[in-house]
């Protein structure tokens, strides 16, 4: 009977299990003398409901660092789904890799890529891939901050309401490509033993129109339920001067969620 009782819990809990964002890679980071280290986190779940529609939710992540005594390498993935009758409202989700090389020294470099589709606010596909210089302002036990600068190549497709970059043919798609400046600044604060908390803020630029940035915050509190388990509210957002579509300007989220570490 315990048996039974443990799993339908477990089913319970799924959904609830991390919804992490791509942005916030700083909570794979350890401290410089850790290495020989595997970590992160896996989770999935579903909920249906049914009243006077239909309502299917999926959602599902798996994230995963590797810490040589050199190195580092990181790969996060996440994907959603929601559907209301036989109606797509919300459809994300993104696959993104980096490698932090000579990660130990104040100076390190990383090489990433990364592609990422949203289809609820229009965007078909977001291909890039880049190159930056990571200094390491501060690191110890309770206190790491980092600076990151580099360069990246951006290819877009967005389908929807196109206040910017429509395509002759059709003013409702726009493909744009361009290459970018990207810079940030990440935080990661030990309060206690069992809170934690993280932030990253990214400028992104186009080399001409520098000074018209789109702005992204990944905010995340964190408190350790015990060894593997962690409760994470977390708040994300994107400010962007040259919005593709309508109504894109400012987006943001709130999440909570039970995570699975190991």
């Amino acid at each position: 009977m315990q048996k039974y009782i443990f799993f339908y819990l477990l089913w319970m809990l799924c959904p609830l299990f991390i919804n992490a964002q791509i942005l916030n890679i700083e909570r794979f980071r350890l401290d410089k003398d850790t290495f020989n280290v595997w970590m992160g986190n896996v989770g999935f779940g579903f909920s249906t409901k049914k009243q006077k529609v239909s309502v299917f939710e999926y959602h599902a992540n798996a994230n995963v660092a590797y810490l040589s005594r050199k190195h580092s390498y990181m790969s996060i993935n996440y994907i959603k789904f929601i559907k209301v009758e036989k109606t797509d409202v919300v459809s994300e989700g993104y696959t993104h890799a980096r490698l932090n090389f000579f990660r130990r020294k104040i100076l390190s470099y990383e090489p990433f890529v990364q592609f990422q589709y949203d289809l609820g606010r229009g965007l078909e596909y977001r291909q890039l891939a880049g190159f930056s210089f990571r200094i390491t302002l501060h690191s110890h036990d309770k206190i790491n901050i980092g600076f990151n600068s580099g360069g990246m190549w951006e290819l877009e497709n967005w389908q929807g309401k196109v206040i910017r970059f429509a395509t002759e043919q059709d003013s409702t798609k726009a493909h744009t490509s361009f290459i970018k400046s990207t810079s940030n600044v990440n935080l990661r604060i030990h309060l206690s033993k069992m809170i934690t908390f993280f932030s990253i803020m990214y400028y992104q630029a186009q080399w001409d129109r520098f000074f018209e940035p789109r702005f992204i915050n990944d905010t995340q509190l964190q408190l350790a339920l015990g060894k593997h388990f962690a409760f994470t509210t977390q708040f994300t957002s994107t400010l962007d001067a040259l919005p593709v579509l309508e109504n894109n300007t400012f987006i943001y989220s709130l999440n909570s969620s039970l995570t699975y570490k190991f």
